[in-house]
Parts: C-alpha cells; sequence; structure tokens
C-alpha cells in the first residue's frame, strides 16, 4: 500500500495542470456511434446552472481529462437505443436516476458498475469529485475502491463526508419543541409572521428573492400539493420582492419580512420551515432544495399530481450557502 500510495502521490503532483473536456450528450452518441468518441465519460443529469455543472465549468474541479456532458430533464436527447430524439427525462429514467446523479461510463459508453453517485451521497463536493475522476481517469476503479483510492492519497475526509450524507438522510432536521425560528413582519399588515403559530404553512427563506432556485423551490410545493391549496409564505430581505409573476398561475403566497443579515445568518438560501403546531410547537427545517417526494416523505401530506415537477434541480440544491458565522471585533 506505500508503494501504491507514492506512485499515485507522484501522479497527482505531476498534474499541474487542471484539465477539462467537454462535450454534450448528442456528440458523446455520435461519436460512439462513429468510433470517434474517446472515454470514460462523466454524465451529470440536471441543469447547467446547477452548482456541480458551475464548479466543473470555472475550473473548480479537475476532471482529469474525462469527457463530463450535462444531460438537462427538460429539452430534448438523443436515445443511446434507438438515436431517435427523446425528451431528457425519459434518459434519467433510463439511467434510473435522480437530479444531481452522476454517472461514470466506460469508453464504450456503458455505466461504469458502482459509480452512480446521486446528489445525497456527493453533496457537490469538489474534493470528493476530483479524486473520482483521477480514479476513473487512471483506471484504478479496475484495482481497487474509491475508499482505498482516497485513502492512498491522503483524502480520506472525503469518503468521511459522503458516507455521512448518506446516513444523514435529509438536509435538515426536526426542530426541537418550542425551538425559537426566524420571525418576519407580513409585507401588507405589519403583523408579526411566526412559523411556530401557524402549523401547516410553508415558510419559505430566502436572501435571494429572485433566486433560480428559490422560485423553483415555491413551484414545486403548489405543484406537488395543488389539491391541497398548500398555504406559502415567503420571508425575503426588507425593501425586496420576489418576481411573482414568473410563478406558476395559482399561486397566492403571503410575503413577509426580515433583515438580510438575519436570513443569511439563519442558514442557507432557501430553506423552509414547517411547524406542526402544539404546546410546546414542532416542526421541520430543510435545507435547499427539496423534490415533491421528499416533501411528502418528510411531512406525510398526499402527493398530487408529480408531471410537472421540475427534474432539474437536484436534491438539497441552493441559490446561496449559509452567511459564515460572525467573529467578534477585537
Amino acid at each position: 500500500m506505500r508503494a501504491l500510495r507514492a506512485i499515485l502521490l507522484i501522479s497527482a503532483l505531476t498534474a499541474t495542470v487542471s484539465t477539462l473536456s467537454a462535450a454534450s450528450w448528442d456528440e458523446i452518441v455520435t461519436g460512439l456511434r462513429d468510433g470517434t468518441a474517446t472515454g470514460p465519460f462523466a454524465i451529470y443529469l440536471g441543469c447547467a446552472d446547477n452548482r456541480l455543472p458551475r464548479l466543473i465549468a470555472d475550473g473548480a474541479i479537475d476532471t482529469a481529462g474525462v469527457v463530463f456532458a450535462v444531460v438537462p430533464a427538460a429539452g430534448t436527447v438523443r436515445s443511446p437505443i434507438s438515436d431517435r430524439p427523446i425528451p431528457g427525462a425519459r434518459l434519467h429514467a433510463f439511467f434510473a436516476a435522480t437530479a444531481g446523479t452522476v454517472i461514470f461510463l466506460d469508453v464504450d459508453g456503458l455505466p461504469i458498475p458502482q459509480l452512480s453517485i446521486p446528489q445525497a451521497m456527493h453533496g457537490d463536493d469538489a474534493e470528493l469529485f476530483s479524486a473520482y475522476f483521477g480514479y476513473v481517469a487512471g483506471g484504478h476503479h479496475r484495482a481497487m475502491s474509491i475508499a482505498e483510492y482516497c485513502r492512498a492519497l491522503g483524502k480520506e475526509q472525503a469518503i468521511v463526508r459522503a458516507v455521512k450524507r448518506v446516513q444523514s438522510g435529509f438536509s435538515g432536521r426536526e426542530l426541537k419543541p418550542g425551538e425559537a425560528v426566524l420571525t418576519a413582519r407580513n409585507h401588507l399588515t405589519g403583523e408579526t409572521v411566526d412559523p411556530n403559530a401557524n402549523p401547516g404553512v410553508f415558510h419559505v427563506y430566502s436572501s435571494d428573492p429572485r433566486g433560480r432556485v428559490f422560485l423553483a423551490q415555491i413551484a414545486e410545493i403548489h405543484r406537488a400539493f395543488a389539491a391541497l391549496d398548500p398555504q406559502i409564505t415567503l420571508i425575503v430581505p426588507d425593501g425586496d420582492e420576489p418576481p411573482l409573476d414568473a410563478l406558476p398561475d395559482g399561486i397566492r403566497p403571503v410575503l413577509a419580512h426580515a433583515s438580510r443579515a438575519a436570513i443569511e445568518s439563519h442558514g442557507p438560501s432557501p430553506h423552509i420551515v414547517v411547524s406542526g403546531g402544539g404546546e410546546p410547537a414542532r416542526g421541520v427545517r430543510l435545507d435547499g432544495f427539496q423534490p415533491a417526494d421528499a416533501l411528502a416523505r418528510l411531512i406525510g401530506l398526499p402527493l398530487t399530481d408529480l408531471s410537472l415537477v421540475d427534474r432539474d434541480i437536484p436534491y438539497a440544491e441552493v441559490d446561496a450557502p449559509a452567511a459564515p458565522p460572525a467573529t467578534a471585533e477585537r
């Protein structure tokens, strides 16, 4: 193992230039069919505006020459079987994967066993993905596990973080009985908006009122539970308003305000607080984007029609991370 680690360390140190090889899914299919494609490949299921594709496009993750392609559910792509145009969502179903999943394919375009990585495991971890790309590009997946590879490079913590994400089950937690939550002021009346005093209402907080994920989360709640006419309260920074005309018809949210600093210090944007009522009040807090099935499972509401659910934004995606804790001035 010492010799192996030395070899891998030398390889890592000599790879001083970040490499990025990007292609579209259709280009990969064409190349595989005419014999010009050179794998391996990494396929990301979801929107190119999501955090992981942006990290890769910005060079924050070294793909080690692995061809990287983004496959959104919206739009049309080529079928790997018939070569006919199909909805991107059908390709997601073909891989039996959810938004945010990364699937590694070998030189023949076939999935590499044990290398389908869901969002709930990878969490857009740049160190973990740099290891995965090197692991696949170097062919090490044929000789050892990713855990062994990371240990050889001294990157054990990347695997530890992935395991913890999987074990946590969801991005959020139950509120402690009677736990204080961030209150706000109703935009029209000025009255205090307290999630603990409004059981069953989805309180969606965001420091970015025009955030892509924030707006998608509002639509996700409404579409998933439209038959129940869900009550949604939006808490955004003082003096700002979300573009309500950009939301699907039928959404009638309540608008409330809190200070930007308070929202940012309270957690990533967007996040949701839902109280179950009772005395003392109980409820859940959910961080980042929550797809309809996750909401239904955690909150216990019956689903209605999932056909319109957004399949391009992964679980726990955010517009803005939580603000770092304030440090006392000296």
